[in-house]
């Protein structure tokens, strides 16, 4: 998949999930241009916050390997959640980093 294909599917995954993230978030608008590291940014209205979200449904199976693996990073997003809906607090560290290889062919392999 090319990356305007992913792109689009990012945005469709994004559609869909916009109702459960309105019931979590609240009142919130989608940021057009954010499109890469995160894969898209929500800015919610209350408490004022901009929320990146990073879309793996589309990567392919290494990237989703490594992101999914939950075994060492429950309890942290677990809390990160409570403080967020306690006082809004939030990390700007991220919990895993990922490192991609952008070769010749990047793009045209869609990986």
């Amino acid at each position: 998949m090319g990356n305007e294909g992913k792109i689009s599917a990012e945005r469709d995954v994004l559609q869909a999930a916009s109702s459960l993230l309105r019931d979590f978030y609240g009142h919130f608008v989608i940021d057009p241009e954010q499109t890469d590291r995160p894969d898209a940014a929500i800015d919610v209205s209350e408490p004022k916050k901009r929320i990146g979200i990073e879309i793996t449904s589309v990567d392919d199976q290494k990237v989703k390997a490594y992101l999914n693996d939950e075994k060492s990073g429950k309890d942290i997003t677990r809390q990160q959640l409570e403080n967020f809906k306690r006082d809004g607090s939030y990390t700007t560290s991220a919990r895993k980093k990922f490192d991609i290889d952008v070769h010749a062919k990047y793009i045209y392999k869609g990986q």
